[in-house]
């Protein structure tokens, strides 16, 4: 649901190209920028600026949109490798596309490009031509497997994940513990003690039927029974429980499920866990627009939520759980 795509920073030299390609890469539109070089991708645009040699207004209108791109757009893929000695932002790029495949490579040296659905020069580019036409929602079927493969290239570039789902719990049997630890094996999969691992914050609203104490002594106890032995040694995963402050017969305050990241969110059509029988239905993952986003992120990270407030903390780690 989230494409990165490879951006000569050539491209900088036609202003409207360069807007088109900016304007239309965003993480609300299911796009970001590769930085290649490797945290050199703005630098590298910034020298073409002075070299254009622009009259003074165009060259701080191109710097603002530069910079809303470094800020927003740009993110370094793991395991990017760049030969510096190679002189050829295209060669560097195609390496780096045959270890890990990019949606697109654009450059304004593709006029006659082998590969017209993968490499492509920035005039040609259109809603017609397919991988630049990325869409912002997907289908899966109810299962751990396709929801953790819908969601995974979003996770990869995420510093800090929110999982928000009233629903969730620990219990053996739980479906939620089967998505789960999918996506803890996943992302773990892509980690080591040189890399780092994204802070996982898991949100949820339990409505408690049983004596509290006995119930946040199980839900300890599970944190850590399932999840600690897969995180990396020295990461944690934290867990919110939160506690409803609405009357009832009002909607709940969790109603909706998400996935936000500091890159994006995704409406999650059906929780973060699956059917308890197979079926054929589908269910649908959204990328949430970007004012609704920033929205979120905001309360979500301010642990402000209306109609809710945080009533326990845990954290689990690699060698225990805390709170």
């Amino acid at each position: 649901m989230l494409n990165v795509f490879a951006i000569d920073p050539e491209i900088i030299r036609d202003g409207e190209q360069f807007r088109y390609c900016t304007q239309h890469c965003h993480p609300s539109n299911g796009r970001l920028i590769a930085d290649l070089p490797p945290g050199l991708w703005s630098v590298m645009t910034y020298e073409i600026i002075k070299e254009l040699g622009l009259r003074s207004k165009e060259e701080k209108k191109l710097k603002r949109r530069l910079h809303r791109v470094v800020e927003e757009q740009l993110i370094e893929r793991l395991g990017t490798k760049w030969d510096f000695l190679e002189s050829s932002w295209i060669t560097n790029a195609e390496n780096e596309h045959r270890r890990d495949p990019f949606s697109l490579i654009i450059s304004p040296d593709y006029d006659e490009a082998d590969d017209k659905e993968l490499k492509y020069p920035p005039s040609e580019l259109d809603h017609e031509v397919n991988t630049w036409n990325t869409p912002t929602g997907t289908e899966i079927t109810r299962s751990p497997k396709d929801f953790v493969k819908a969601i995974l290239p979003m996770l990869l570039l995420a510093e800090e994940i929110h999982f928000v789902d009233r629903f969730f719990n620990v219990l053996d049997d739980s479906l939620h513990t089967k998505s789960y630890k999918k996506i803890i094996e996943e992302l773990a999969k892509y980690y080591n003690l040189f890399s780092s691992f994204p802070s996982l914050i898991i949100h949820c609203c339990p409505k408690v039927e049983e004596d509290y104490e006995n119930y946040l002594y199980n839900f300890k106890f599970g944190l850590n029974e399932h999840y600690a032995p897969l995180i990396p040694t020295g990461k944690s995963i934290k867990a919110f429980l939160w506690e409803n402050k609405i009357e009832k017969g009002v909607s709940h305050p969790f109603h909706n499920r998400f996935v936000l990241s500091n890159h994006c969110g995704v409406l999650v059509g059906y929780g973060t866990d699956e059917d308890k029988q197979k079926t054929s239905a589908p269910d649908h993952l959204q990328i949430v627009d970007e004012r609704m986003y920033k929205n979120l992120w905001e309360r979500i990270r301010k642990a402000e939520w209306p109609g809710a407030e945080i009533k326990k903390r845990f954290e689990i780690k690699k060698c225990g759980i805390s709170g």
